[in-house]
């Protein structure tokens, strides 16, 4: 073996403390053990606060490992505000999520039945709450949405597309086509329902990134078998995927124990070491701008 997980490799996806929903550990304990596993970095996330602070002291007490912050759109940091963005890209920012609790398809699906509602009721807080789009009625990319993707693109960061619908996808990718933003489409695979092969590749065309995480194989997350999510990697083609866990919460494993987990499995489902090295190391430094 040539590449050994997890030497080298990225998490783009993590919800760690302290946070406004228990998580399984702080995120110097995370950065530590991912570090001593050999990665190379990791970015933190959270639903209601930006990151900035908790990334900023994690690199203090965690020398030997990378870093990144990130913001979620939500109400709570400001929803859809390009002045809120610009302050936190011109202060370090890497990553930038479009709604996730608070946008108007996760919240959908929630009330569906979709277990996506687990994750929402822990973050409304009793009180009423938008239900952001980023679409207008004519179904293309809203202006304020337009400007921070110019804002991404200026500062070399990342727009992932958080909870927004396959169709709120699409229309940011087509209004991204003379930005040139580095875009993210987050975690399809929890809802591969709507986010369909075909759609899927239309986001590939228009330059997105897909990201799988680990997520969906959790039994009471949807239990997706890893061998469908391979052949929908072969399918569309490795190179257009990162892998991510999403993951911090109670009940599971550490982060750095799923993505290890996730990457042997994939290499027994039939991808090669090579794919899943490019999906978790390659790539990944690529959109982090970590390609020195």
């Amino acid at each position: 073996m040539s590449w050994e997980p997890l030497l080298g490799a990225y998490d783009m996806h993590l919800h760690v403390g302290p946070d406004t929903a228990a998580r399984y550990y702080d995120s110097i304990a995370l950065a530590t053990e991912a570090r001593d596993a050999g990665m190379a970095g990791i970015v933190l996330k959270d639903q209601m606060v930006c990151s900035l602070t908790k990334a900023a002291l994690t690199r203090q007490a965690v020398p030997g490992i990378k870093i990144f912050s990130s913001l979620a759109l939500n109400e709570p940091c400001g929803g859809l505000s390009v002045r809120t963005v610009r302050c936190m890209l011109e202060n370090g920012v890497q990553v930038v999520w479009l709604p996730t609790v608070d946008a108007e398809y996760s919240v959908r699906r929630g009330e569906s039945g979709h277990w996506i509602r687990r994750v929402s009721d822990k973050n409304f807080y009793g009180g009423p709450f938008p239900r952001y789009r980023v679409i207008d009625e004519k179904g293309e990319c809203v202006e304020s949405v337009r400007k921070i993707l110019c804002l991404c693109a200026k500062h070399g960061a990342v727009l992932a597309t958080g909870h927004i619908s396959p169709g709120e996808c699409i229309a940011v990718l087509e209004a991204n086509r003379d930005i040139g933003a580095k875009v993210v489409v987050t975690h399809p695979n929890i809802w591969l329902d709507d986010f369909t092969p075909e759609k899927l590749r239309r986001m590939t065309a228009l330059g997105a990134t897909l990201e799988f995480v680990t997520s969906c194989i959790y039994p009471n997350r949807g239990a997706l078998q890893v061998r469908d999510l391979a052949g929908l990697m072969r399918d569309i083609g490795p190179e257009h995927f990162i892998l991510s866990t999403d993951g911090g919460d109670h009940g599971r494993l550490t982060p750095p124990q799923e993505l290890r987990l996730f990457c042997f499995m994939l290499q027994q489902c039939g991808l090669t070491e090579g794919e899943v090295e490019h999906m978790t190391c390659i790539r990944p430094a690529e959109l982090l701008g970590c390609t020195d």
